[in-house]
């Protein structure tokens, strides 16, 4: 279904390849960074994708920042993104995307689509007393295929669990949730780096 609307908004090629569609992104966007940025910000269908899709994204968002600072051809621009323009590598901001849409979900102010799809475990008749409910958890169905763990219904509970349990409290507002995580992400990402 998603697939289908998707095609009909010339988004998606049903017969093309994720690699495909991400050549297909990276040549239309390359030429504008902050449209690509904001292009991509906006888009979790790049979770679980292989590595070498990851890479040409992040040599796009590497490319859009070097326009964006003014920075040259090959100066290091990684001190760019973390201090002056304060953006997320290309694998922190797809978690970050997906992580923001399951805590939509579970608040129920996300779109109806993912509504019955983040389901707390609090609210599965006969899992109310496990430690799970505490730790605010969502129930994630198992599968065994690449497909399936890319798929939302998947993805976004094994997200969840792998936040900090401050991230999970239903007690956060949605600005609280989205600085807390960029924090959590940006910590990930440029611990090692800087």
């Amino acid at each position: 279904m998603l697939l289908n609307w998707c095609c009909s908004l010339n988004i998606f090629d049903a017969k093309k390849s994720v690699g495909g569609h991400v050549k297909k992104f990276i040549t239309s966007s390359f030429f504008n960074g902050i449209k690509f940025y904001s292009a991509f910000s906006r888009n979790a269908v790049f979770y679980c994708v292989s590595s070498q899709v990851t890479r040409r994204l992040q040599m796009v968002l590497n490319a859009a920042a070097r326009f964006v600072v003014g920075a040259g051809k090959y100066d290091h621009i990684t001190p760019a993104m973390h201090d002056v323009l304060h953006w997320l590598p290309v694998p922190q901001r797809i978690l970050f995307r997906m992580a923001l849409t399951a805590f939509d979900s579970i608040r129920g102010t996300g779109s109806a689509y993912f509504k019955d799809v983040c389901i707390p475990v609090s609210d599965i008749s006969g899992r109310s007393n496990l430690c799970s409910v505490g730790r605010g958890d969502m129930f994630g169905p198992q599968t065994k295929t690449l497909v399936g763990r890319r798929s939302f219904r998947v993805a976004a509970p094994l997200i969840w669990i792998s936040l900090p349990g401050d991230l999970r409290s239903m007690t956060i507002s949605r600005e609280q949730f989205r600085a807390r995580l960029k924090s959590h992400l940006f910590s990930q990402a440029y611990a090692t780096d800087l």
